[in-house]
Parts: C-alpha cells; sequence; structure tokens
C-alpha cells in the first residue's frame, strides 16, 4: 500500500480568451487534443515550452502518460520533470562530508536518457478540478512545471493553433520557435489574433479559514514558520550556519542535507496587505513542510495557513512499474475508487 498526498486547484480557465472571456475550448477538449498530440511521439519531443529565465529554475518537463476513464470525467497525467546534471553525469555529495571539502560522485547518465522524476495529476474533468498526487515521500508536485507545459501546448501545438506555413512545407511547423499567426476554433470561421490561451489554476481553500484570519489580522501578535532548509541550496546553508553559530557551535558540518526549523516572531500591527503578500509567498513553496501560523489575540491554538487548504491523503494499491513509477491506469483506478470520498472536497464550498 502506499499513501497519497493529495492537493486541490481549481482550474479557473483552460482555452482561448478574448479579454478574459472564453472564445473556444475546454478542459476536455484540450486535454484530448493534447492526448492525440503526444501519440506517437518520443517523450523527448513532449516538451512545449522553452528554458529561459522567464521560467525561472524550471527544467525541461514532458509528457510520461495520459490517461483517460471511459465515461472521460478523469483522468491522468503524468510528466517527466528533467533534472540538472554537470558534464560527466549525475551528480551527488556525502551528507556528513564537511563544508567545504565534500567529496562529489558522478553517475552517467545513458546517451539518449533524461534525468528526472516523475509527477502525477488528476483532472477531475465535470469539476474543472486539478489535484496534484505526491507519493508520501515525494517533496516535489511539479504543478509549476504542468502549467507551463499546457500553456506551451495551447499556445504553440494545439489544433487550434495556425503557424505560418512559409516556415516549412508541413501544414503545422512542430518547432517552439513557430510564428503563430493566430487562433480558428474551426476551418469555418476566421483565424482571430486577438485571442489569447490560457491555463490558469489556483488553490482550492477553505475560504471560512482564510476569511477568519484576515478579519483578525490587527490581533495577529505572533508568526511562526515551519521551514525546511537543504543543503544544496547556498541560502538555506547560510541561514542555518547562523543559527549553528548563534548556538554557539563554530564547527561547519551539517550532519543532515534537509534541516527542519521552526520558529516564531512576535508583531504588531500587521497590515492587510503583508498578510496577503505572507499568503501569497507561502501558496508558492515548494516544500511539503513548510508551513506559516498566526497567533491571534484570544485565540488558543495558533491558526496555519496549510488548515486553508482542501487536500486529503489516502492509501492505495496502484501497479508500479519496476523502478517504482506509478502506472496511470492503475492509479486512475485508484482514484475512481476513492471518489465517494474524494468528491466532496472537491464541491465544498467553506
Amino acid at each position: 500500500m502506499d499513501k497519497l498526498k493529495i492537493n486541490f486547484y481549481n482550474i479557473d480557465a483552460c482555452g482561448y480568451y478574448v479579454k478574459q472571456k472564453l472564445k473556444f475550448g475546454n478542459l476536455l477538449e484540450i486535454l484530448l487534443d493534447f492526448k492525440d498530440w503526444v501519440n506517437n511521439k518520443n517523450l523527448n519531443e513532449t516538451c512545449t515550452f522553452s528554458t529561459n529565465d522567464d521560467n525561472g529554475d524550471i527544467l525541461p518537463v514532458y509528457c510520461f502518460d495520459i490517461v483517460f476513464s471511459n465515461d472521460k470525467r478523469d483522468a491522468i497525467l503524468t510528466t517527466w520533470n528533467e533534472t540538472e546534471t554537470i558534464r560527466s553525469g549525475m551528480a551527488s555529495v556525502n551528507g556528513l562530508d564537511p563544508i567545504g571539502n565534500p567529496k562529489v560522485e558522478t553517475t552517467s547518465v545513458p546517451a539518449g536518457h533524461i534525468p528526472g522524476y516523475p509527477t502525477y495529476f488528476w483532472f477531475s474533468i465535470l469539476h474543472d478540478t486539478l489535484a496534484t498526487i505526491r507519493l508520501d515521500n515525494s517533496r516535489l508536485n511539479g504543478h509549476k512545471g504542468l502549467k507551463l507545459l499546457l500553456n506551451g501546448f495551447l499556445s504553440k501545438f494545439s489544433k487550434y493553433v495556425v503557424v505560418d506555413s512559409a516556415i516549412d512545407e508541413s501544414p503545422k511547423d512542430e518547432s517552439i520557435n513557430a510564428k503563430v499567426l493566430g487562433y480558428q476554433e474551426n476551418e469555418e470561421k476566421g483565424i482571430c489574433s486577438k485571442v489569447s490561451p490560457v491555463f490558469r489554476t489556483s488553490v482550492k481553500r477553505i475560504e471560512g479559514e482564510l476569511e477568519f484570519i484576515r478579519r483578525n489580522c490587527n490581533k495577529i501578535t505572533k508568526i511562526l514558520r515551519k521551514d525546511c532548509l537543504h543543503t544544496m541550496e547556498s541560502d538555506d546553508i547560510g541561514f542555518l550556519l547562523k543559527l549553528l553559530n548563534n548556538m554557539g557551535l563554530k564547527r561547519k558540518t551539517i550532519v543532515s542535507n534537509e534541516t527542519r526549523i521552526k520558529y516564531e516572531l512576535p508583531i504588531n500591527n500587521l497590515e492587510e496587505q503583508d498578510l496577503n503578500d505572507i499568503i501569497k509567498n507561502w501558496s508558492e513553496d515548494k516544500e511539503k513542510w513548510s508551513d506559516v501560523g498566526f497567533k491571534i489575540d484570544g485565540e488558543p491554538e495558533p491558526k496555519w495557513l496549510s488548515h486553508s487548504i482542501v487536500k486529503e491523503e489516502i492509501e492505495i494499491n496502484a501497479d508500479k512499474t519496476e523502478k517504482g513509477i506509478l502506472k496511470a491506469e492503475s492509479l486512475l483506478n485508484e482514484i475512481i475508487d476513492h471518489k465517494e470520498d474524494l468528491i466532496p472536497l472537491i464541491e465544498r464550498q467553506n
């Protein structure tokens, strides 16, 4: 049995829009079109966006698998997220080595292989809802990469895209750098250059929890933070060494490559905009253990932001590959078996 951690997101937009109003396309059409597009492609041909500074630290993301239920009400999309390598391959260090002189080991990556990790997504199509699915030992949910993948598909590769055919003899240039002339709902309608392709999501929240914190913003006396520090990130190392220094510990050895910390800060007169910035920053955090809490005058326990998110944990018995990757068809069947418990969470309004 595997424990799955599921976080829910609203799909606020999926299709082609003019002045924020849907012109054509919907979630089911887009996902079916995406499945048609990846069929008969190699995995390394399925990244839809260019990796550049605009996308931050996101490396290429590929479609690993996509399956639908028979009634097309549910779909599982598995992505493969490329990870960084150095010239000689995948690098790792001994977490017990001292800072400044750790021994680096490398593992060669076979030619044509893409080092990375899988992430899993459930689409409840009738509810316009997306759920990230993480195994209990997984830290990253791949949500940002998925958004880039689907937005890139809508922008460059869907059946609605019209590209400059002069670039290539084929009717649709498959290059990420193809010149897009516009978007066309069908052959009977003209090309529209004012249409914007959009795939946008937002965290599905229990609004009552957040509203309570916002209403009591002026009563917040402390901010509490749970965080995860990693030795592979220079900012985290610096922060952790300062903490050790403050305790009187001068040696530079960090025992673990992942350190969980808790701290709290007293605060007076927290402004609503500052509170909203804290909420927004935390919502974009990738860490599963990270959390922010608020001690409110008159309340016996802190109010934690994680309690405002619609999420669930379930146990499943899905089939895996010999390398431990969940098989999409089996995962879909397990999710469908648990829908009686999951759908009320999706439909929850407060």
